[in-house]
């Protein structure tokens, strides 16, 4: 595949997401104008202006941009799917390649070690790992996050669960103090954006 067949799929769906979003816009303003709400709305559509309350020609001539609305939103949102869905097969080609400054290896064994801080402190037992620590004490479950997640991932529970929010908390406080402002987004979204 061309960088350049990439760029103009890429190009193009970003076209039809620009079309895609002023369809959804023009949506929402005959949804405000068709649905009477405690204010008057006044939108204008197709260089039309609408104020409500609505004259039933009006309320018709709306409702038929509205149906006509949702058939080109249905349209576009499915012409979209497939340029994604062609973008993110071409992307799935392009091998995600290590820094050039990245030693050749099979395993994380062969990575070098970079710096050390501090000394290597000494025991007189044969110290465990964090995981192993974290599984007897049954904050860790490796095997429930393996079949969720796949390896390398861990389900915190109990104690667990409140140590990751301290940490993150932790984080969060200490880049508040250098200036970080802390935002919380909504974790659902409508089907208009």
């Amino acid at each position: 595949m061309e960088l350049g067949e990439f760029k103009r799929l890429f190009g193009e769906r970003r076209e039809l997401n620009v079309k895609l979003e002023a369809v959804r816009g023009e949506s929402a303003d005959v949804g405000a104008l068709l649905s009477p709400g405690k204010q008057p709305v006044t939108r204008t559509v197709r260089g039309k202006g609408y104020t409500q309350p609505l004259v039933d020609d009006a309320k018709s001539e709306l409702k038929g941009f509205s149906k006509e609305l949702k058939e080109k939103s249905k349209d576009l949102e499915g012409k979209l799917k497939e340029f994604e869905a062609q973008l993110s097969q071409i992307l799935m080609t392009v091998p995600n390649l290590p820094h050039e400054s990245v030693p050749d290896g099979k395993s994380s064994e062969d990575n070098p070690v970079v710096r050390n801080d501090g000394e290597k402190r000494s025991y007189d037992f044969t110290p465990k790992n964090h995981w192993e620590i974290g599984e007897a004490l049954g904050i860790l479950d490796f095997e429930r996050a393996g079949k969720i997640s796949g390896a390398r991932f861990a389900v915190y529970k109990g104690l667990g669960a409140k140590l990751e929010r301290a940490l993150a908390h932790f984080m969060l406080e200490t880049h508040i103090a250098k200036g970080y402002t802390e935002s919380f987004r909504p974790s659902w979204s409508t089907a208009r954006r």
